[in-house]
């Protein structure tokens, strides 16, 4: 995704849903930040695990930012 320079990122979160807990995504972990004010490209990645500790595989979240009017 592409994020326009010198406003705060937003993440918009991830959804997860698993067969025998239904929705775990209060359990998912970020990882990695987006510099909203720096231009280049961030990824971030969600892990999730439920509560039996079952584990999906990770997913990754590429974000540019791009366009600072400095």
């Amino acid at each position: 995704m592409t994020h326009t320079c010198g406003k705060a990122w937003v993440d918009p979160g991830v959804e997860a849903l698993g067969a025998c807990y239904g929705n775990v995504a209060s359990t998912v972990a970020r990882r990695g930040y987006v510099n909203g004010w720096v231009p280049g490209v961030y990824t971030v990645r969600y892990e999730v695990r439920d509560s039996a500790g079952n584990a999906a595989a990770p997913v990754m979240r590429t974000v540019e930012v791009v366009n600072c009017p400095w």
